[in-house]
């Protein structure tokens, strides 16, 4: 009776044992699993986040047409203020000649602004990864606040000189005026005055700093220190 007993037992514990081992096997299985898993979750976000952010040209089709437009406004801008250049510089009306001045100005600042601000709004709409290092980047920064103020603003100032010289034509020869030179010249400093002023703190808080990475892919990237250095940089 005890000898039974004793098998009986045995018999229980040694199913126990091995159910107690498949469970062990099983969940060794399900652990390998899930790390496989969000391993290769993780993986993919990788190769996603830098699909995005590196060799977008040659990956989205889309960036291409987007370059493309880029450029023909590149050429069109260039093309029509040269003409505008071209125009005013033939006028010889000596009385003009500081109205002249003013808008050789403006049109000199919108062909900046196609020669700089064009392809500076391309490198950052097609290339994400900003690659120029932390001086230029505050330095493009500080230049497309510039030309961006100075160009509206040389359009305030024109549209003041009109209003003033205007206000001025019903005026007797005797009243006391402000030259056309003279307000013309205190307008063009006015104006790049305020765009100084500006621009100034947009270029000196723009800084290259690393994109900001999802938590799954920040924990991998600290624990690949090696790769680290390719996370993309962005100029804000």
């Amino acid at each position: 009776m005890n000898e039974s007993f004793i098998q009986n037992n045995q018999s229980i514990y040694s199913i126990s044992n091995q159910y107690i081992n498949i469970s062990n096997d099983n969940q060794f299985i399900i652990e390998w699993n899930l790390t496989n898993f969000s391993t290769k979750n993780t993986s993919q976000q990788i190769y996603y986040f830098f699909n995005h952010y590196v060799n977008t040209l040659l990956k989205n089709p889309y960036k291409r047409v987007l370059l493309s437009l880029y450029i023909i406004i590149l050429i069109f801008g260039t093309f029509i203020n040269l003409l505008l250049i071209y125009t005013i510089k033939k006028l010889r009306n000596p009385k003009s000649l500081a109205n002249r001045r003013m808008l050789l100005i403006r049109v000199l600042c919108d062909l900046a602004l196609a020669w700089f601000g064009v392809p500076y709004t391309a490198y950052t709409a097609v290339y994400k990864n900003w690659l120029l290092g932390n001086i230029m980047c505050k330095i493009s920064a500080f230049l497309i606040y510039f030309i961006v103020a100075l160009n509206n603003f040389l359009l305030v100032a024109i549209c003041l000189n009109r209003s003033v010289g205007i206000s001025q034509n019903g005026k007797h020869l005797t009243d006391p005026t402000v030259s056309v030179p003279c307000r013309v010249k205190c307008l063009l400093v006015a104006a790049g005055l305020l765009a100084l002023i500006i621009a100034f703190p947009g270029g000196i808080v723009s800084e290259q700093v690393q994109i900001k990475l999802p938590e799954t892919m920040k924990i991998y990237f600290d624990l690949n220190t090696d790769i680290s250095e390719m996370i993309p940089m962005i100029c804000m």
